[in-house]
């Protein structure tokens, strides 16, 4: 038989040909559909996961940041306590309660140096809220304390709790000719605030005007004074 009698032949050999590896993985126990296209990529190279902005994210790891965003939120109250009561709270906490008897342990706020007097539950002004609480003390008004502030000075010569300031505030100047005056305890800020338009201040027998806050640190007698600054 010659194959130029027979042309249709060739085509069927050619199509046997083609099918010959698919037929071979079948028999040896595989499956063509496992046998990706030419040209196709293989699957083990593709990335894990990517961002949108085209950088590879570990999928092992949260991207919100984990702990350090827990501890960011976190509270800012760690249980309760009762004013005047110590050990409750964190060295880092205070007894915060308004009405001087049972509170919430709260965290100390920065201390700022602004004066916005408040009314602590010991009955000392402070400077501000701040500075009540960096002393674990809690306002219970605003407001500087009015008939049952603690005192000082006078004949008896009292002294104000450690940790505050005998603040000998006067009327006048003529009032600078009292031996013994009394005063008020005041609790103030480590540091005093910087006065930028002259202070109105002047301790008796003073030729220079202070701020009222480095004077009640001094615990000068002191006055308000038209004439100031000087």
């Amino acid at each position: 038989m010659s194959c130029m009698r027979h042309p249709a032949l060739l085509p069927s050999l050619a199509l046997l040909v083609a099918a010959l590896p698919a037929l071979v993985a079948v028999a040896c126990g595989g499956s063509s559909a496992e046998i990706p296209p030419a040209g196709s990529p293989d699957a083990s190279s593709t990335p894990d996961s990517q961002a949108a902005d085209g950088a590879l994210v570990d999928g092992s790891k949260d991207a919100s940041g984990g702990d350090a965003a827990v501890e960011a939120g976190g509270d800012s109250s760690t249980g309760s306590c009762t004013f005047g009561n110590t050990g409750e709270c964190k060295a880092d906490e205070y007894c915060d309660a308004p009405t001087c008897g049972k509170g919430t342990c709260a965290k100390m706020p920065a201390e700022k140096d602004n004066l916005d007097p408040v009314c602590g539950c010991d009955e000392i002004t402070y400077w501000n809220a701040t500075v009540a609480a960096n002393a674990g003390v809690s306002a219970k008004a605003a407001g500087r304390c009015g008939n049952t502030a603690k005192g000082c000075g006078g004949i008896a010569g009292q002294t104000c709790p450690k940790g505050s300031s005998c603040g000998y505030e006067l009327d006048n100047g003529g009032q600078c000719a009292i031996l013994d005056p009394r005063g008020k305890c005041w609790g103030l800020p480590t540091k005093c605030p910087t006065i930028l338009i002259g202070p109105v201040t002047r301790g008796c027998g003073e030729a220079k005007c202070e701020g009222a806050c480095e004077l009640i640190k001094a615990q000068k007698p002191f006055f308000k004074d038209a004439t100031c600054p000087q």
